[in-house]
Order: C-alpha cells, then structure tokens, then sequence
C-alpha cells in the first residue's frame, strides 16, 4: 500500500477526554463503588469502540455507534461516552 492510499490509524487522547471532563463538569466517580479511577481499553492502539445497530428483531449491521468504553478499576463497572460527530472534541487522534 502506497503512502498516499495508506489508512490512517486512531487512537483515544486520554488528555483531550480528561479535558471535556474538567471543562463540562462530568463526574469521574463511578456510580457504583464511588472511586474515581478508570481504564479505556486499547486506548492508545484503538480510536473507540462502537455499540453496532440493529433492527430491533435481532439483526445487526456491521457499524454503529462510535463510544468510548471506560471501566471502573475497582469494581469493573463500564460506562460509556459518545464519539459520534466529534461529541468529545479531540478525543480521537491519529498516529
């Protein structure tokens, strides 16, 4: 594959979703145990995840929603953010 056809690969930037956080006064504590420290799994080696979309009668199709999965380091509660339309400015980056 060429320079110019290669695709581009994404990451999460952990600082530019810290940032929103701060800015938006989104809680970091998880509802269920009440810490505050998180993983995002493959952040750095993955731009996201994606919630796939259905029909409603059990057929998928092969996109979705684009999140950001975040996990609960105590409890392993996992809550999830928007990335559709650049919800989380910054928040994927390429490498």
């Amino acid at each position: 594959m060429s320079s110019q056809t290669e695709k581009k690969r994404t990451k999460i930037n952990l600082v530019a979703v810290e940032k929103y956080f701060q800015d938006n006064e989104i809680s970091m504590e998880c509802p269920i145990c009440k810490t505050s420290s998180w993983g995002i799994p493959n952040a750095q080696s993955i731009g996201g995840n994606a919630i796939p979309w259905g029909t409603g009668d059990g057929n998928m199709f092969m996109t979705g929603l684009p999140v950001l999965i975040m996990i609960c380091a105590k409890c392993k509660f996992v809550r999830q953010h928007s990335l559709l339309e650049n919800s989380i400015p910054g928040a994927i980056e390429e490498f």
